[in-house]
């Protein structure tokens, strides 16, 4: 077996380490908006929900997004839907769980995504590995973490059942974080998920944003049956997250379908 790469991030966040950071999110951001703007075939609903949960959520307050994975590039392309000066500030940066294997794999490529504000997980390790603990430290200081809650790319666009690690951040979370969750149609013919891995231009892509969901009535409800487990608890949060993506899937892939665009570069925001 080989061995695990070295944990990459500090235990304190300097400036020299904050500024490039900053650098790498915004350029990647910029290079992803520049591509999705000026040649690809975008509409996005409801994503003034998803900047509101970021931007003007109380101090203090966590913030979970969750969205389904379809492709690896998913990541820079959702975020390149959301205004650049979020960039500059750790609370309007997401973190996000990423397989050590794939993205941490050389020291290079580590301090580079890293920086990128990237956090290693280990697939098979269980909700409380170190990555996953960072993740629960970030969202106690009032940060933002998104989360794939498939585990993995989902090549086949089979209904995968949700890992638990999600459930676990929003219960264990000192604040009950605001969640939002979202869905994307069209990721995978962007950049198809077989050889030669070439991204393509001109590809419709939608987005779909769901309302904040409110999980206050489970987590009170479990707090007064002291008898019930942090496992039911956690259960219960993905379960209810795995409900909610399957009915924001069925709303995304209507207006998907029923887009009938025609210009080879379109950019729509719907309410």
């Amino acid at each position: 077996m080989a061995a695990k790469s070295p944990w990459p991030l500090p235990e304190r966040f300097r400036l020299p380490w904050k500024l490039t950071s900053a650098a790498i999110i915004l350029s990647t951001q910029l290079v992803t908006k520049i591509i999705m703007r000026l040649a690809q075939r975008v509409q996005a609903k409801n994503i003034r929900s998803l900047t509101k949960a970021i931007s003007k959520r109380p101090r203090g307050t966590p913030l979970v997004t969750i969205s389904n994975h379809s492709s690896c590039i998913d990541d820079p392309v959702y975020w390149s839907l959301l205004p650049l000066t979020m960039a500059f500030s750790h609370r309007t940066s997401r973190w996000i769980p990423a397989a050590r294997e794939v993205n941490f794999f050389n020291k290079l490529v580590s301090v580079f995504f890293s920086r990128g504000q990237l956090v290693p997980v280990d697939r098979g390790d269980g909700v409380y590995q170190r990555g996953m603990n960072f993740c629960l430290q970030m969202l106690n200081e009032g940060g933002w973490v998104h989360i794939f809650p498939e585990g993995k790319v989902n090549m086949t666009g089979e209904s995968l059942r949700l890992k638990w690690g999600v459930g676990r951040l929003i219960a264990e979370a000192r604040v009950l974080p605001v969640v939002v969750p979202f869905w994307l149609v069209g990721m995978e013919d962007i950049l198809p998920n077989k050889r030669p891995y070439i991204p393509r231009l001109f590809k419709k892509l939608t987005v779909l944003v769901g309302e904040p969901m409110d999980f206050n009535s489970i987590v009170r409800q479990h707090k007064e049956e002291v008898c019930t487990s942090a496992v039911i608890l956690r259960r219960q949060i993905t379960d209810t997250i795995q409900d909610k993506m399957a009915e924001l899937r069925t709303h995304a892939e209507a207006l998907h379908r029923n887009w009938n665009v025609r210009s080879p570069v379109a950019f729509r925001r719907l309410k």
